[in-house]
């Protein structure tokens, strides 16, 4: 993690499998996003779609967030859903 470099003013997350620590996301100016495969809040962490299948839920789908130093907890910026049938 400490070879994560600035390259521009946002870090852009798609599928991080860490946390990014404080002093990494204060070396982007507008902090970082995520874009998280899964519904949030309720399918934080790993293996979402297949939680979702196991539930039987019919809608599922994916969201971008702000990062935070907690596990997929930052502001929601949007999500789409769609069915599973």
């Amino acid at each position: 993690m400490n070879d994560i470099a600035r390259h521009g003013c946002l870090l852009v997350s798609v599928i991080w499998p860490w946390i990014f620590p404080a002093y990494i996301l204060a070396q982007f100016d507008r902090g970082g996003i995520n874009l998280h495969p899964a519904p949030l809040p309720e399918y934080r962490g790993s293996l979402g779609r297949t939680h979702a299948t196991l539930n039987g839920d019919e809608s599922f789908g994916v969201t971008v967030q702000y990062l935070s130093e907690q596990l997929d907890g930052g502001d929601i910026i949007g999500e789409l859903r769609f069915p599973t049938v």
